[in-house]
């Protein structure tokens, strides 16, 4: 499956967590526990504890771009499709394809 995300999706999907995580920030990291599986909790480190963080309000991949514009060790654009990509694969992030922020 490829996590690449597409120009249409850069601004017309937008990413969201998923609401049924438990979760911990603990400054340099964020714990990411599922409840609805067996797995173990998520460490997320960098470029996607920084995208958790920025997703506290839903945002589509070319907003967060712009928020994450300038702020020190965030993910560069194929980084930032890459995390959003592995995220969603994960069920950490959820999509909307309607582009409507909820």
């Amino acid at each position: 499956m490829s996590t690449d995300v597409s120009t249409d999706q850069a601004t017309s999907t937008t990413y969201r967590r998923n609401r049924t995580l438990s979760w911990r920030d603990t400054g340099r990291h964020v714990l990411v526990a599922p409840t609805d599986r067996l797995a173990g909790v998520l460490v997320l480190e960098g470029g996607s504890a920084l995208l958790w963080r920025l997703l506290e309000s839903p945002d589509c991949a070319d907003g967060l771009a712009r928020r994450l514009a300038g702020v020190e060790g965030a993910p560069d654009a194929p980084e930032l499709a890459q995390c959003l990509g592995d995220l969603a694969v994960q069920g950490v992030l959820c999509l909307d394809a309607s582009g409507e922020r909820s």
